[in-house]
């Protein structure tokens, strides 16, 4: 298996906090994350989730909207616009997302996308 990027957030707005949507890993050995963020004034702190006892369809009709758990060394403070990757190889948890927890003076605006490879 190996899928299309993913868009999991489109022009957030980094006043707030953002939560991405929630990608599945059927089937998965590992995925990537990218984030672009843009703006004058970023501090904020961003970070993968996992979920073991979520459930969703395909459709992302949830089922069971489970609890969500920082994933160990993910969180980067951010400084000015850019950009980060994440790589994650072996993970066993069936879902992830991303989310932004904003500074107070935040304004900007966040993309990010998903790349799951597995077989």
């Amino acid at each position: 298996m190996l899928t299309a990027p993913t868009r999991l957030v489109t022009n957030g707005d980094m006043a707030g906090d953002i939560t991405s949507s929630v990608q599945q890993l059927d089937n998965a050995f590992g995925y990537s994350v990218q984030a672009v963020y843009t703006g004058s004034s970023i501090a904020g702190v961003i970070s993968l989730e996992a979920s073991v006892n979520h459930r969703q369809d395909d459709q992302g009709n949830v089922s069971v909207a489970g609890d969500w758990v920082a994933v160990l060394n993910s969180a980067q403070t951010l400084s000015a616009a850019g950009s980060y990757i994440w790589n994650i190889a072996d993970s066993m948890y069936p879902y992830f997302r991303v989310k932004y927890a904003h500074h107070a003076d935040d304004s900007g605006v966040l993309n990010v996308w998903s790349f799951v490879r597995g077989f």
